[in-house]
């Protein structure tokens, strides 16, 4: 059973334990194509996980339905109330990217797994730092205290890539069902779960 399967089956459960329609998975047909170099360049995994977070997030939005509220970039008004979004620059925002979500989660994991490290930072973007670390920890069946300390490294250290990969974005989809806003976003979160995993 690959991973899209056992990721429907998992939320389909999930739902009936709540009494919810199970929402379907579209399936994705990965084309032939070369393989992507593997880059050991922390800062060059950094600006390929940009590039997919930027490609998800698009331009300026002001969304009376997302809690965020204005944004830009993906940058919110409500996670940088002091910014002027409507004029954020392309620059400032990756700055921001970089400082505030990327050392925090995929810089944690550069040296293990470029692709893990690009999920953790799109993670990190979308459901704040601490939530991507803590999916890692979950994954790893560690302390949730999300930081990436000596307990969560060892854990990793030994794991097996792809499994956590499959387990994590299993949890993020799982994390995203249990929100108000799961009924009116869904189809968009789980086609940014599944085009990640096709991206990395």
């Amino acid at each position: 059973m690959g991973f899209l399967d056992r990721l429907s089956k998992i939320l389909a459960d999930y739902d009936a334990s709540r009494g919810r329609q199970p929402e379907s998975v579209p399936t994705v047909t990965t084309p032939q194509e070369e393989e992507e170099p593997h880059f050991v360049d922390g800062k060059q995994i950094f600006q390929k996980g940009l590039d997919f977070v930027l490609a998800s997030e698009g331009g300026y939005v002001n969304d009376h339905y997302d809690p965020g509220g204005e944004t830009k970039y993906g940058i919110s008004k409500k996670a940088y109330p002091h910014l002027d979004i409507a004029n954020l620059t392309l620059e400032d925002a990756k700055t921001i990217y970089y400082r505030d979500y990327w050392l925090g989660s995929g810089a944690k994991v550069v040296d293990y797994s470029p692709e893990l490290a690009m999920i953790l930072f799109d993670t990190a973007v979308n459901m704040g730092t601490g939530t991507a670390l803590k999916f890692l920890q979950r994954t790893l069946r560690v302390k949730e205290d999300g930081v990436f300390g000596e307990e969560t490294q060892a854990a990793l250290e030994k794991s097996n890539i792809e499994e956590v990969i499959q387990w994590y974005m299993t949890n993020r989809v799982m994390r995203y069902s249990d929100l108000e806003t799961w009924s009116r976003y869904r189809r968009g979160w789980i086609k940014r779960v599944m085009s990640l995993m096709r991206y990395v």
